[in-house]
C-alpha cells in the first residue's frame, strides 16, 4: 500500500515511474538508465520504510557506485539522506 501511494504521489509531482525486471537492483538501475539516456540518478534514504531499505542499503549503494565507475558511463548518482 505504501509503495503504491509513493508511486501515485511521484506521478502527481511529475515523475515518471516504471516497473522493471532485472537480475539485481543495480543491474536494473544501470540498464534502465542506459536505455532511457538518463544521466543523473537521485536516491533518497528513508528512515523507517522497510520496503525501501533493500534499495537504499549501503551494500546496494556501494555496488551501484562501483558499477557506474567500472562501466565508465557518464552517470551522476546523488544520495540524499
Amino acid at each position: 500500500r505504501y509503495l503504491i501511494n509513493n508511486f501515485n504521489l511521484a506521478t502527481e509531482l511529475g515523475a515518471v515511474t516504471e516497473k522493471i525486471q532485472a537480475e539485481s537492483i543495480v543491474d536494473g538501475i544501470i540498464s534502465y538508465a542506459k536505455e532511457k539516456g538518463i544521466d543523473k540518478i537521485i536516491i533518497g534514504k528513508p528512515s523507517k520504510k522497510k520496503y525501501l531499505k533493500k534499495i537504499t542499503s549501503e551494500k546496494v549503494m556501494d555496488k551501484l557506485l562501483d558499477r557506474v565507475e567500472q562501466d565508465e558511463q557518464d552517470l551522476d548518482v546523488e544520495i540524499i539522506a
